[in-house]
């Protein structure tokens, strides 16, 4: 792990040192040189800082301008032009590259005009003008063919296969993908494959299909070898982590945006760092509000000091959804209407109806009935105007939600039906696996070649040490003077050989158990991934389907009038198998993964598990915890392995000891966390020790966090359990 740490971290500094001796180099040779060797530089620095720093754009396009030769005006406003839309200053952007177009079209350069539209087709659709954007796309598209410039094809592909997908509509998408990534492939453009391969990551994530989305990316990122193209590695390192946070995953997601946030320091874009900060505070907004903040508050700096406009209006948006989450709606109301008046004024029409949607939950909280129905159904249209199925199903969502809060069910009941039968399809039920499984793939095959590596360090030492031998045996007649010295010096040679040797095979040797400790990890993470996904279908599924069938039975019963009262009874009786489905569901729901361990912690958690297990029986129990505040959150897979590990003891306890009493203690202090479980009961024979798949299952989840198990007599001759994990260990971080 170490090595390959060690490498990654070299590689990537060394690309960024080549980055910057590049740029440095292409500005030297602009400077000290004249006409159209001036102009080609200073255009090449400017691309080459593209996603670096937007004002090295409009330096290069004044220095282009000030020169006298052919070709300057196209050059110049191509980089403005650029230079405006990494700005956000998205008008600007737009009049640039008319006023571009025109002079191309003057001048009869076809290429030129293809370029400057290209421009003009993205700005379209960032700013949700998915119809504009789409026709400069195909004409593009058409243009490029008919002189046959290559690139511009390509360009014109990607352009259209994003489009698709805001549009919802993949599989056009997938079409233009292949497409494109058919012509980079013939052209051996490494860069274009890349982007072709990003776009089909985006579109299968867009579809939910996460393993053959993580797949794709994982392909993508081989292929970005250009120093210059660090910017789309990270970009795809954020894409991986969305997809570990739909899955649950979000220690995995928070790793991948940190990358992402690193690269994005380390080259200087800081308009990227914002976004990798924006996509971390979205992981904690919900759960952590104020931990969320903390990241949105860096990334409002960052934007108001570059003076990006769509990426400030995002992050005070995003600032408003923590107050929401923390309880104070006026002033989640407050940030939200700031967002909304910057998205009105760059035209950023996806970011307008996502904003609707937040200002129409804050009115719904502050009981202002009217302004909420009005700003949901504003989202609705603008949703439905872009046609984004994301927002039009948070959009249906919000409308039900309001409604209900409103206690005007049969219009909540409408809208939440309407979500159902719109939802996009869910994970399929080996999503989670599949990239679980992919992942580990990926590790296996670095592990392999870091043992492979190891093997021929190792071969070359023996080889080496036997070359030694034979020169030694060669010159023996010739050394008789020295042949204690040499007897000696051979002796230590082999025991250093010796000891290397062995030093290797346990290297080898932590590398197998290593792995084998996480394809354990792995398996257990993928069960628990599983539990939630299970949960949230219930939850968000079949419990969303019977709620809404019970709201409208509860208000058929008021309306209907009954011929007697036998069948008042009846329809009242079938109300409350209905009221029953709906508590079962919920109970199935929280008993796969309980809302309490994911709310409120380890602590809240096992004390509820306590309650409600042992309440049942006559089993007096005590539960004592020190080193640890109640509130105290450790690492979520940690927290689900100690609560799994106790739920099982306790059951044991409960169903095999026949005990009256039982005790468990939660100790933590800086090095360890130690769980006892204490019973009166019988015991435990010592050949039991190995048979039950409860005690496999503990024993299974003890090892992949490095702790440790023991289980000997209590102090009234019953069972104590005794389970030690170090804190230090990488699930409890």
């Amino acid at each position: 792990m170490f090595l390959r740490h060690l490498l990654t971290v070299t590689l990537f500094s060394l690309s960024i040192c080549i980055q910057a001796q590049v740029a440095d180099s292409l500005r030297r040779v602009a400077e000290n040189s004249s006409g159209y060797e001036s102009l080609e530089a200073w255009y090449n620095f400017g691309v080459y800082q593209k996603s670096v720093n937007p004002d090295d754009l409009l330096l290069a396009a004044k220095k282009i301008e000030a020169l006298s030769v052919a070709d300057t005006s196209f050059r110049a406003v191509m980089l403005r032009a650029s230079a405006y839309y990494s700005q956000a200053k998205y008008d600007l952007a737009l009049k640039t590259c008319k006023e571009g177009e025109k002079k191309a079209l003057r001048a009869n350069n076809e290429r030129a005009l293809v370029d400057l539209r290209h421009t003009r087709g993205i700005v379209y659709l960032v700013q949700g003008s998915y119809s504009i954007a789409e026709s400069l796309a195909e004409q593009n598209l058409q243009l490029a063919d008919s002189i046959d410039y290559l690139d511009g094809q390509g360009n014109s592909r990607l352009l259209l296969g994003n489009i698709y997908n805001k549009k919802g509509e993949p599989e056009l998408a997938l079409k233009q993908a292949d497409l494109a990534l058919r012509l980079y492939s013939e052209m051996n453009d490494e860069s274009g494959i890349a982007t072709s391969y990003k776009l089909i990551g985006n579109t299968h994530l867009y579809k939910g299909d996460y393993a053959k989305a993580l797949e794709v990316y994982l392909k993508a990122a081989k292929l970005q070898s250009d120093p210059n193209e660090v910017s789309e590695l990270a970009s795809i390192y954020v894409n991986i982590g969305v997809i570990h946070e739909e899955l649950g995953n979000i220690s995995q997601s928070e790793s991948y945006l940190l990358k992402s946030k690193q690269i994005r320091q380390e080259i200087g874009d800081y308009s990227g760092t914002a976004g990798a900060l924006i996509s971390l505070g979205n992981l904690w907004v919900e759960t952590r509000p104020t931990r969320a903040k903390s990241y949105y508050d860096e990334a409002l700096q960052i934007y108001s000091q570059n003076g990006e406009l769509n990426g400030y209006a995002q992050a005070l948006n995003n600032v408003g959804n923590t107050f929401y989450w923390s309880g104070d709606y006026e002033q989640s109301l407050e940030y939200s209407l700031q967002a909304l008046e910057i998205n009105e004024k760059t035209q950023n029409q996806h970011e307008i109806a996502l904003v609707y949607n937040n200002i129409g939950y804050s009115y719904m909280k502050l009981k202002q009935r009217d302004k909420a129905i009005s700003y949901f159904t504003k989202s609705l249209k603008k949703s439905r105007e872009i046609n984004d199925k994301t927002l039009i199903g948070n959009a249906l969502i919000g409308l039900g939600d309001g409604y209900e809060e409103f206690g005007e069910f049969e219009n909540s009941v409408k809208y939440r039906n309407n979500y159902i039968l719109f939802k996009d399809s869910i994970i399929s039920e080996n999503t989670a696996i599949k990239v679980q499984e992919l992942e580990a793939k990926y590790e296996s095959e670095i592990k392999e070649q870091q043992i492979n590596l190891l093997t021929r360090e190792r071969e070359l030492q023996e080889i080496k040490i036997e070359r030694q031998e034979a020169q030694i045996i060669k010159h023996r007649s010739q050394i008789v003077f020295f042949i204690s010295f040499l007897f000696m010096f051979v002796l230590a040679g082999y025991g250093s050989y010796r000891r290397l040797r062995l030093k290797k095979q346990k290297e080898i040797q932590e590398v197998i158990i290593s792995e084998q400790r996480k394809g354990l990890k792995a398996v257990i993470n993928a069960t628990e991934t599983e539990r939630k996904r299970i949960a949230r279908d219930l939850h968000d599924g079949v419990a969303q389907t019977l709620s809404g069938l019970h709201l409208a039975f509860n208000k058929f019963w008021s309306e209907i009038n009954f011929d007697s009262r036998m069948q008042e009874e009846r329809f009242k009786q079938s109300v409350e198998y209905l009221d029953e489905a709906c508590a079962e569901i919920r109970s199935l729901s929280h008993q796969m993964i309980p809302s309490a361990l994911l709310k409120l912690g380890i602590i809240p958690a096992i004390d509820d598990m306590l309650s409600k297990s042992i309440s049942h029986s006559s089993l007096r129990y005590s539960f004592e915890y020190f080193g640890i505040k109640r509130e105290e959150r450790l690492d979520e897979k940690f927290e689900i392995n100690i609560f799994r590990i106790a739920q099982e003891l306790v059951n044991n306890v409960i169903k095999h000891s026949g005990a009256k009493n039982v005790r468990i203690q939660l100790i933590k202090d800086k090095d360890e966390l130690v769980f006892m479980v204490e019973d009166d009961g019988v015991g435990i024979e010592a050949e039991d020790l190995e048979k039950g798949i409860g005690l496999t299952n503990i024993k299974g989840r003890i090892h992949s966090l490095d702790g440790s198990l023991s289980m000997e007599k209590g102090t009234k001759n019953g069972l104590l359990v005794t389970i030690r994990i170090p804190v230090n260990s990488d699930e409890a971080n």
